[in-house]
Order: structure tokens, then sequence, then C-alpha cells
């Protein structure tokens, strides 16, 4: 599982627990709690369709990690818009170096 915050991208341990995953993120990155405070605060992923999913609480990230491998990257902003260009910008790369 790989983490994306403000365009740095970090692995994580495959924490199968909302909060202490987000308490990682939050330690890894140096993130304040004011930050993270913030209700619409959320990990973002595109999954297999291409569709930019939110996973904000531990039943999004149960439904995740059921459907998905563990080497999902998952974006954590509070802007939908940042996420999927965050998202985008991956895939745009990966397919660069594929074709």
């Amino acid at each position: 599982m790989k983490i994306i915050y403000k365009g740095e991208t970090r692995k994580a341990p495959k924490l199968k627990d909302y909060d202490k995953l987000i308490a990682y993120i939050t330690n890894v990155f140096g993130i304040d709690e004011e930050e993270t405070n913030c209700d619409n605060m959320s990990l973002y992923y595109m999954d297999a369709d291409g569709d930019f999913i939110s996973v904000s609480c531990q039943s999004d990230l149960n439904e995740t990690l059921t459907n998905s491998s563990f080497r999902t990257k998952f974006v954590f902003t509070n802007d939908d818009h940042d996420a999927r260009e965050q998202l985008l910008k991956g895939c745009l790369a990966f397919n660069d170096i594929l074709f």
C-alpha cells in the first residue's frame, strides 16, 4: 500500500484498522492535529474500473481491502480534485513507461 500526501509518496504497512492507518499517515508525514481534525479529510484511490473512491471510515476501508490488493495507492487529502490529479498523474506516468 502506498500513501500520497501533498505530492510525496510513502509505502505504508498493511494496516487494516482505519484509525491506526490515519495515525500512521499523520506520524510519517508529520501532519499536525488541526489539519487531520478536518471533517472532510479522506483517503482516495482509483479502483480497477477507473472510478475514484473515498475512504473515510472503517467500513469504507474494510470494503476497499476486501475488493482490492494491498498495492492500492491512496491520496490523503481534503480535496477530491487534488486526489484525482495525484492519482491520474501516477497513471499517466505508468502508461508513459509502458508505451
